[in-house]
């Protein structure tokens, strides 16, 4: 990996958090803060705020007092709130560094502000949750009773816009309205079937969107989205749920540019070969990570996940290109073992990070070169 994560889920309801960034000396870091509907509300870091740290006060929909001094308030518009952090990681040897300056990463209770806080360890917990699936998995199980019952009770800590309100006067006409309980059982039997098929439908049409997200492009056969509206999503409803299952908490264009690719390590070797002078044009850094048909990591003899200068010396060819193999089994060479990125037995996602991508990527007038099929 690239990165090292930090994530914090926040409930504004009674009162504002101030979120404390500490010093990173230099080392890039930013920290992406999202709404309950998963729109960017800021995102602190080196790109935006310097590596000096800062105190950011987090304020919920209904706070109306008096930000203290020295403090940038970030006001959001729903109670529920993600801070979803990344800090540069080099590899092992700067493990130690990323965790101390990940140990600064704190929050406070504004009404604590100034005493010797400490955060609770006994917090309960629900029993029920679901740590064994994904959140996507978890929605496209649930019944069109059980999804909307929900919907209903989410949207009172966390209002819908009022772009939203053609779309919200729309599914009261059948009983979904935030703060009141959804009366399925109160519906007749074919508006029940109609609307099962509907969420049926629906499940259908973003598991699709979300292997061919709405205003990508394919660069070299690499598969991008520089959407203006990608994070702050406003009514494109099919972008916003396209994000939610392939890229749930994605963060800015500006912060964390991606492209995604695929092949068969079963069927192919393969090589992606960066001219001279044509690597990723970064403010910070880049690096490809690996990932199995379920996007998961994958265990290799190297332990070997990403591959990117950052993270270990590359060879660099004679004529200053750079080239990585993409393959099951070892490359025969020192030279190509520097640079090999291992693959499952079977089909992978490569993708490409390219972290406060300069102007080029920006524009698409800079692209990565094809993963090409080795003869």
């Amino acid at each position: 990996m690239d990165v090292l994560f930090s994530n914090a889920w926040l409930d504004l309801s009674k009162e504002p958090l101030v979120f404390t960034m500490p010093n990173t000396n230099g080392v890039y870091n930013q920290m992406t803060i999202l709404s309950g509907w998963t729109n960017v509300l800021a995102a602190p870091g080196k790109r935006t705020t310097g590596t000096g740290g800062g105190n950011f006060l987090i304020a919920g929909p209904c706070w109306r007092g008096k930000v203290p001094a020295g403090m940038t308030l970030i006001s959001s518009p729903t109670n529920l709130v993600w801070i979803e952090g990344s800090t540069q990681y080099d590899g092992p040897s700067s493990l130690a560094t990323v965790n101390a300056i990940q140990a600064g990463y704190k929050l406070t209770p504004l009404s604590a502000w100034g005493t010797s806080y400490t955060p609770p360890t006994n917090v309960p917990t629900d029993p029920n949750v679901d740590t064994s699936s994904t959140p996507q998995s978890q929605v496209q199980n649930m019944s069109a009773q059980e999804f909307f019952t929900e919907l209903a009770a989410l949207m009172v800590a966390n209002p819908p816009s009022r772009a939203d309100k053609p779309v919200v006067k729309q599914m009261a006409r059948i009983g979904i309205v935030p703060g009141k309980p959804f009366r399925w059982n109160k519906l007749d039997r074919d508006i029940q079937e109609a609307i099962t098929r509907g969420v049926n439908e629906g499940h259908r049409n973003v598991t699709e969107l979300g292997l061919q997200v709405p205003g990508s492009t394919k660069e070299n056969g690499w598969l991008v989205n520089l959407e203006e509206g990608w994070g702050n999503y406003g009514t494109d409803y099919s972008l916003r749920a396209a994000a939610a299952f392939s890229a749930l908490g994605a963060v800015l264009p500006q912060d964390d540019t991606y492209f995604v690719v695929g092949g068969d390590a079963n069927l192919n070797n393969y090589t992606i070969t960066f001219p001279a002078g044509q690597t990723p044009p970064t403010n910070a850094m880049w690096g490809i990570d690996m990932y199995n048909s379920q996007l998961h990591l994958v265990s290799n003899p190297i332990d070997r996940y990403a591959i990117g200068p950052h993270l270990a010396p590359v060879s660099f060819n004679a004529d200053g290109s750079l080239t990585v193999y993409v393959q099951n089994t070892e490359p025969s060479t020192a030279a190509q073992q520097q640079n090999w990125l291992p693959a499952p037995d079977g089909a992978f996602l490569l993708v490409l990070h390219v972290y406060w991508p300069q102007e080029p990527v920006l524009n698409a007038t800079w692209s990565p070169p094809a993963l090409v099929k080795a003869s």
